[in-house]
């Protein structure tokens, strides 16, 4: 029987894509499920990740059979430069800090890795993802540096969608 599988060298597959061209967005703005289309623009994303254990199901022919589950919540880290004034995400921070809300909602984040001309080629799609960390960077008079704030959620599950 003939191999059917089409052969790919690195060639056909491109170059790796460089990681300074990003997209985030958030779905859900209040209680509806619509992309935020102001939030958008951040200096760094990290915490793309899911960790797996092998759960122990079976003994089979005197081998442990198992199959792989995920450990637990993972961490999401998002920074940008501090832009004042309103949006959607601000909002809901200043809802969270003023103790509006007795619950943070969870909210999807799409990350987008783009190519050189902007082009989407890759994306990750967070789910159910809670805010449990907010902080603006220090303030130094002998630094002429941009102020950061840097959001951290939870989630438990990332989806890595074909583009």
């Amino acid at each position: 029987m003939l191999d059917q599988r089409i052969p790919i060298n690195s060639t056909q597959l491109g170059p790796p894509l460089s990681a300074f061209r990003f997209l985030v967005t958030f779905f859900g703005i209040g209680d509806e499920p619509v992309p935020n289309p102001v939030d958008i623009r951040f200096k760094s994303v990290s915490g793309l990740k899911f960790s797996l254990k092998s759960k122990t199901d079976a003994h089979i022919g005197g081998q442990r059979v198992g199959k792989p589950e995920k450990t637990g919540e993972e961490t999401l880290t998002l920074s940008r430069g501090f832009i004042p004034g309103p949006s959607p995400l601000r909002m809901e921070i200043e809802i969270i800090l003023m103790k509006q809300e007795k619950e943070v909602k969870p909210r999807d984040i799409l990350v987008i890795a783009m190519d050189d001309v902007g082009f989407p080629m890759a994306s990750w799609l967070v789910k159910n993802a809670k805010m449990t960390e907010y902080t603006v960077s220090g303030f130094d008079a002998d630094q002429n540096g941009l102020l950061i704030e840097t959001m951290q959620f939870t989630y438990m599950d990332i989806i890595q969608l074909s583009i």
